[in-house]
């Protein structure tokens, strides 16, 4: 059984305006070079203005003077209020490639590129994760200018994008890939017409319990509602890739989702998924089949850097959309828990997959013989 990851750590970051950035100590000896984060985020103070400066952050992992650290940044942040980050950093083998590249893009400009050392022969065998936070003179509400995607240019290239040109981003890109087939992946950029509210694209088969998905998005939505931007992305078949935005109503506004599905190919990682519905209840949550808690993480279908983690939304006004952020993360090897500020919209869908890790690394996993 092949080994990729080293360990992974679970933490917590809680930032403002006036505390960013926020640099918290990694505990298990990483290199800092191999790790890359992933994570939900919530509001747990105050109610935030409609401002994409406010929602979006910067994860870095960096070598704080001899440990390996996490940095948030929220450079554009003005609002005092507090957002909490639910993280959790996984530390791959050297056998597995890891890069952290800075991607910014400029006001004025749509989309910037950065070289990178070559992912191999094909970036069938690599995926890519963005960070990003955003700045501007006055507030921005658009996500035409606000909602950013990494794509491959070639095996030698990143590329970062958005439709409009108004605002900076300043992001990282994480570029992770495998010498020895370890996993592939599929890359798919979904288009989306204005009034979809569910798309189904296409897939090469892949094995449910060894996949898990990524997603990203750029949209032409110039006004301020989730109901044309909030999208989610989740394995609803072995061959079916499924976008969802709305709950009901009719969207106004065309994208383009892009989803990669990874997939191990020797029993490296097992995975189980499903949707939680928001409702009253706060904080929520979700029993699941027994995991390795320590060698485990879990992550959503929503945008990988966090800034519609409110789920699929019937809202024509995005006032509230980080006070209805769902974070994630284990409350057991057997359940999750879920927590956000608000309820004032219920119904939303935020499909989530819990990634376990341990075939890869400690004990045999038991999983392995439901893994077929």
């Amino acid at each position: 059984m092949a080994s990729i990851v080293k360990s992974v750590e679970y933490l917590t970051i809680d930032y403002d305006a006036t505390s960013e950035p926020v640099t918290t100590n990694l505990t298990k000896g990483q290199d800092e070079t191999q790790c890359v984060p992933f994570f939900t985020k919530q509001l747990v103070a105050g109610a935030l203005v409609d401002d994409w400066r406010e929602r979006t952050v910067k994860l870095e992992i960096i070598d704080n003077g001899g440990t390996a650290a996490v940095k948030a940044t929220a450079t554009g942040k003005t609002d005092a209020d507090d957002h909490r980050l639910k993280i959790f950093v996984v530390e791959f083998e050297t056998a597995i490639n890891v890069q952290q590249i800075d991607l910014d893009i400029a006001d004025t400009n749509t989309s910037n590129t950065a070289a990178c050392t070559s992912v191999g022969a094909s970036t069938a065998e690599a995926f890519l994760l963005s960070y990003y936070c955003f700045t501007h003179t006055v507030a921005i509400d658009r996500p035409d200018y606000g909602l950013c995607r990494p794509i491959f240019n070639s095996t030698t290239q990143v590329q970062a994008e958005r439709v409009g040109n108004v605002g900076n981003i300043d992001g990282v890109v994480y570029v992770v890939d495998c010498d020895s087939g370890e996993f592939v992946v599929d890359h798919r950029d979904i288009a989306i017409v204005s009034t979809d509210e569910l798309t189904n694209e296409t897939i090469s088969a892949t094995v449910l319990a060894d996949s898990f998905v990524i997603m990203h998005a750029k949209s032409n939505e110039g006004g301020d509602d989730p109901i044309d931007a909030s999208f989610v992305a989740d394995l609803s078949t072995t061959t079916n890739v499924r976008v969802r935005r709305a709950i009901v109503g009719t969207p106004g506004a065309a994208a383009t989702v892009s989803v990669q599905v990874v997939e191990c190919q020797n029993n490296e990682w097992l995975v189980q998924r499903g949707d939680w519905t928001s409702s009253s209840t706060n904080p929520d949550t979700i029993t699941i089949t027994a995991v390795t808690e320590a060698n485990s993480i879990v992550k959503t279908g929503t945008h990988e850097s966090s800034v519609y983690e409110l789920g699929t939304s019937d809202l024509a006004a995005g006032t509230v959309v980080d006070d209805l952020g769902a974070a994630f993360h284990f409350n057991s090897n057997v359940q999750l828990g879920v927590d956000r500020q608000q309820t004032t919209e219920t119904s939303n869908i935020v499909p989530w997959e819990v990634i376990d890790f341990t075939g890869s690394g400690g004990p045999e996993n038991p999983w392995n013989y439901y893994a077929q």
